[in-house]
């Protein structure tokens, strides 16, 4: 190293022309120094501007140079600083320089002063470096110039280097030593000390080191000299020493003291090791916070610090004594990398956690409290905000409220009412430890009232309704329907869910049940059920029902009365009547005779001033009074008007004289007689039978019997249905005005029949009887029902009937027995309505000429059969022609079918072999319905149904004829709608000549039966070329 610093002091004794030209060279970076201000630098660039311009460049230098060398440079403050602290230019001072016009700069060598060796026996306290002088103004700069600088502060000495040198006690102070102590591959716990002074061959110390930190150039400036080891095996211990030294420096005064540390953590051998154990502190990690139940070795373990960390303390027996919250155990150590142990040693450790104690302690410190007492009730806490101190309380570990109960001090007595009694343990949750029970009081709850005192309010209210007299009691369903006429509604509140209106069984009451509480009191503190009646209520039905079963209804004459006396109101005032309450009047009532000898009463009652009625009562009285029997007469009953009454149906007298049909048999009234005088061709005498006042109706009464000449009814008949037929020895006929029905009145009777229209002294007449030449009609008082037309001169015929225009209707028989050869109707006639069998045996008509009838819409069924019948003319208005209207009238040669008409019935034209219904047929563009047989066994040879748009249905045989009719059907044409009718089976007959023309279809609908006609067949649909599928020519001829 000294040689080296003598080399670069040689190197730098050079001219001063050579350095300079080894600076420029180099172009090392300067530094300026400047002294002057501006304002300094500004003046004297006045003065010497003059002087600058005549210069040339060489010469300014030669002149800066000049100047250079007449000044002097020193270190600033070098009493104080060492080579090391001189880096900037600002580290020197110079002397004789107008630092006005000039500024110093020095050589630099990485931004730092470039200081060269000048005398190699003081390389610490001299150098040398570069300076030249820069002309502010002209920036003219001189040659550089070497100064060399003696006597400058020298480095550390004894006292710095003592201080410098030591190695930091602790080694995490260690980061920042100059001086470092490494061991290599060498642990010092596992090795006795002595291992530590081991030498290599070279004699250097193998399993250490102490170097200086590398940092800065301090590797150039200190050495460590006199490095040893001395080392203690039995004391484990081993003492480094060494001197920090400065570099190319012999002299004491730099070289610090011995410096030395001393490490003691080295492996002991096992007498020591048990000197150590007897030493030791032992104890068990943080006892006073551990349960004794859970102490483990490791917790003296954790709580015994080692000098070693290879030496374990090691157990030859633990033990956990209860009672006296002790452990004892006999330990030794050993070394782990040695094998040494030492001897046993035999401890004792207590002062384990005292968990009773600490819990009684706490438990006395334990206070509770409740989240807004003030707006709870005392009795109705939410336990999570019954709060405790616990949590706060030192010493609470594991500690936890236990057998916590709390109930209101004493809801009784108001003073205690808004207290809460707490009562409490505390229990160690790790040793299962409780202490004693405690109580504790909480204050300030809020107050109610409790039932007994609402109760009292309670008795004092009154409740009512507005307007009572004129509601029923049942109606009273609401709360809201009460008036309070005693409540004070700031206080108190009616408990809605308690409250129940009902009706006692009186039902002429409300009564409320109710209950109450303290508005912003306890909620589930209520008054006792109370309740409160209110009367005056309207009486309601279920009460007038309970008053009408009191009610008694007795005849005490019943066995001297007939039942059919006392029908309705003439019986109900015969009546004996008691219990009625004296509130109540009867309202409705009925008597009707139900059996021969009994009658049932049905009545109900109302409140007076009122009109709700209660429910029917019904009341049977029995044993009334009983006819003598009738033998010879035959009767069922029915009912009448509610009556049960009496239907004449067979009369066995077989020898007698004049008959008076009796009005009342075996108790009953007789309202009725049907049958009664049936198929008697007996003549020899012919006899009067007189009907009785009372009788209401005659239902084919006279059937076929020889024997009646005279038939005298009563004012009481109110209706005849067929009343005489097959009777032509009937001459006299009399009867009452007033009779409101007659449907068939009399078919035959004898020539010169007398008829009598009796007066009935009714106000409202039903009948009259006209006559006009030799004939007498019967009709309707307002003459719009022809009820009959009797012909004097029966055997005289009637060459045309017409029917005038006030007649709508013509009733049943009306035309019987009349030999007419036309029947029509006048100009603007306004019948409606015809009968079946109007015509029936009528054997001379011949026309029936109906076109004037514009109101008529059906032709009944079974209108005529007439073999005489050759012309019809029908309404064009017309709709339906029922079954069997003209049934075999095979003479007829003239029929319109009218264009609006939509029905044809079952055999409605069959058998009118006479006529062709080609034209007609095609008219009809309205028809819906052609039914069974409809149009069998007719002369027409073609149906054409192409235009008969409307058509839905034709059922089966509906252009039918027999298999030996005289006439066939060649042809039938159906319409283009046809898949959306429904036909029915064999609507024709299969001959050789028929042809079947089908519309808008190329194959049999599943709307069409699949026996629609004989010769069709799945497997011979054209039926072998007579059907013709999808046709749309025009008409066949």
């Amino acid at each position: 190293m000294k040689e080296q610093e003598q080399k670069n002091l040689n190197t730098q004794e050079q001219s001063p022309q050579q350095n300079q030209d080894k600076v420029k060279s180099q172009n090392p970076k300067t530094k300026v120094i400047v002294w002057s201000t501006a304002g300094a630098a500004i003046a004297a660039l006045s003065s010497v501007a003059s002087i600058t311009t005549v210069f040339s460049s060489q010469r300014k230098v030669s002149f800066l140079d000049k100047v250079l060398q007449s000044i002097k440079i020193d270190v600033k403050d070098k009493e104080t600083k060492t080579k090391d602290d001189i880096k900037t230019i600002a580290n020197f001072v110079s002397s004789n320089l107008d630092t006005k016009l000039y500024e110093l700069v020095v050589e630099e060598v990485d931004g730092e002063v470039n200081k060269q060796p000048l005398d190699k026996d003081k390389p610490y306290t001299t150098f040398r470096t570069k300076f030249a002088i820069r002309n502010k103004i002209t920036k003219a700069q001189s040659n550089y110039k070497i100064f060399e600088f003696r006597d400058i502060k020298p480095p550390k000495e004894k006292v710095e280097l003592n201080e410098l040198g030591k190695i930091s006690e602790n080694e995490i102070d260690r980061v920042n030593d100059k001086v470092k102590i490494e061991f290599i591959n060498f642990n010092r716990e596992q090795h006795l000390a002595s291992a530590i002074a081991a030498k290599d061959e070279s004699g250097k110390f193998k399993h250490f080191n102490i170097y200086l930190k590398q940092d800065n150039d301090d590797a150039l400036q200190y050495e460590i000299v006199n490095v040893n080891v001395e080392t203690n095996d039995n004391e484990a211990e081993a003492t480094f020493s060494y001197q920090l030294k400065v570099k190319s420096i012999d002299d004491e005064k730099f070289i610090s003291d011995k410096l030395s540390i001393k490490f003691k953590d080295f492996a002991i051998p096992s007498t020591q090791l048990t000197h150590y154990l007897n030493s030791l502190d032992i104890k068990y990690k943080d006892a006073e916070k551990t349960y004794l139940q859970d102490a483990i070795k490791e917790g003296i373990i954790e709580g015994t610090t080692l000098s070693n960390s290879n030496y374990s303390l090691e157990f030859e027996s633990f033990e956990k004594l209860e009672n006296e919250q002790k452990v004892k155990a006999k330990v030794k150590i050993t070394d782990k990398n040695t094998k040494e142990s030492s001897n046993l040693r035999e401890i004792e450790i207590a002062g384990f956690y005292d968990y009773k104690k600490i819990a009684n302690e706490v438990l006395n410190k334990i206070n509770f409290n409740y989240t807004s007492k003030d707006l709870t009730f005392a009795n109705e806490i939410n336990k999570d905000l019954l709060t405790n101190n616990l949590v706060t309380l030192d010493n609470n570990r594991d500690l936890a409220i236990f057998d916590l109960t709390y109930k209101q001090e004493n809801e009784e007595d108001s003073s205690k009412r808004t207290n809460l009694l707490v009562t409490f343990k505390l229990l160690n949750t790790k040793t299962g430890f409780k202490t004693e029970e405690k109580n504790y009081l909480v204050s300030g709850f809020k107050n109610y009232l409790v039932e007994s005192e609402l109760d009292d309010y309670a008795k004092t209210i009154v409740l009512n309704v507005e307007d009572k007299e004129n509601k029923f009691a049942k109606d009273i369903k609401t709360f809201n329907e009460i008036k309070k006429e005693t409540f004070n509604d700031t206080k108190y509140e009616f408990n809605l869910n308690d409250v129940n209106i009902s009706q006692p069984v009186d039902l002429e009451t409300v009564r409320v049940h109710f209950s109450i509480r303290e508005i912003g009191g306890k909620q589930n503190i209520k008054s006792s059920q109370h309740f409160f009646d209110i009367k005056g209520f309207s009486l309601p039905i279920e009460k007038l029902n309970q008053l009408i079963e009191n009610v008694s209804i007795t005849m005490p004459s019943a066995s001297s009365t007939f039942a059919y006396d006392m029908w309705d109101d003439i019986g109900w005032n015969k009546l004996t009547k008691s219990q009625l309450s004296d509130k109540c009047e009867f309202n409705t009532h009925l008597v009707k005779q139900i059996d021969k000898d009994k009658i049932k009463i049905e009545f109900t009652i109302k409140q007076k001033n009122k009109s709700l009625s209660s429910n029917t009562k019904i009341i049977t009285i029995e044993n009334f009074k009983v006819n003598n029997l009738l033998e010879e007469w035959k009767y069922t009953t029915y009912s009448y008007n509610g009556h049960q009454v009496a239907s004449l149906n067979k009369f066995l007298d077989s020898d007698y004289k004049d008959v008076t049909v009796p009005s009342h048999i075996d108790g009953y009234a007789v309202k009725k007689a049907s049958y009664l005088f049936v198929n008697d061709s007996y003549t020899s005498k012919l006899h009067t039978i007189t009907f009785s006042e009372g009788i209401e109706e005659l239902e084919n009464t006279f059937l076929n019997y020889l024997r009646v000449e005279e038939i005298i009814l009563p004012k009481t008949i109110k209706k005849i249905t067929n009343g005489m037929i097959g009777c032509p020895n009937i001459s006299k006929l009399a009867f009452y005005d007033n009779i409101e029905t007659i449907d068939g009145l009399i078919d035959k009777y004898k020539e010169n029949i007398n008829i009598t229209l009796k007066e009935s002294s009714i106000t409202e007449k039903k009948l009259k009887l006209t006559t006009n030449s030799n004939l007498e009609l019967l009709t309707s008082q307002n003459g719009e029902k022809l009820i009959k037309i009797f012909n004097k001169n029966n055997t005289n015929n009637i060459q045309e009937l017409k029917i005038v225009n006030g007649i709508k209707e013509i009733a049943a028989l009306a035309l019987h027995n009349l030999n007419i050869k036309k029947l029509s109707v006048d100009n603007s006639s306004k019948l409606e309505k015809l009968p079946s069998y109007l015509l029936d045996k009528t054997e001379n008509i011949e026309e029936i000429d109906l076109e004037n009838a514009v109101n008529l819409k059906i032709i009944p069924q079974s209108f005529i059969t007439s073999n005489s019948l050759k012309i019809v003319k029908l309404p064009d208005g017309l709709e339906e022609v029922l079954a069997n209207a003209f049934i075999y009238s095979k003479n007829i040669e003239s029929i319109n079918l009218p264009t609006k008409l939509k029905f044809i019935g079952d055999s409605a034209f069959f058998g009118l072999s006479n006529f062709n219904f080609s034209n007609e047929i095609k008219k009809l563009a309205n028809i819906e319905n052609i039914s069974n047989y409809a149009l069998g066994n007719t002369k027409t040879e073609k149906f054409d149904l192409t235009n008969l748009s409307k058509l839905k249905k034709i059922n089966g045989a509906a252009f039918l004829n027999d298999p030996f009719f005289t006439h066939s059907i060649k042809m039938l044409i159906l319409p283009s709608h046809c898949s959306s009718i429904e036909i029915g089976t064999k609507i024709i007959l299969d001959t050789s000549e028929l042809k079947i023309y089908v519309r808008g279809v190329s194959s049999k609908p599943n709307s069409w039966s699949n026996t629609w006609f004989a010769g069709w067949s799945e497997s011979n649909p054209t039926a072998s070329g007579k059907i013709i599928w999808n046709y749309n020519g025009s008409n066949p001829r």
